[in-house]
């Protein structure tokens, strides 16, 4: 059984935002090296896109891991789609 959520990607039923602290993303996993979650300044925790050498903080600190995985997995399927479309001309 799956579910929609606003942007309109199936998940399975049994996703939840409040996975386990170290969990892999559920969302397209192999995108997930290039992404991690960080302490942030504030006291919550930033999430990353990282390729090679260069690293970029989302502009988003979650107040809590699960809401940071939960924007890593939204980062992940963004990758994903990015790979998906292939170059652009």
């Amino acid at each position: 059984m799956s579910t929609t959520i606003p942007s309109q990607v199936e998940q399975p039923a049994e996703y939840s935002a409040a996975t386990p602290a170290g969990d892999r993303s559920r969302r397209h996993p192999e995108m997930e090296k290039y992404t991690e979650i960080k302490p942030g300044w504030g006291g919550g925790y930033a999430v990353r896109l990282v390729v090679e050498q260069q690293s970029f903080t989302i502009n988003y600190e979650a107040e809590d891991m699960a809401k940071a995985e939960w924007m890593r997995d939204m980062l992940c399927i963004a990758l994903a789609k990015i790979a998906a479309a292939g170059p652009q001309t």
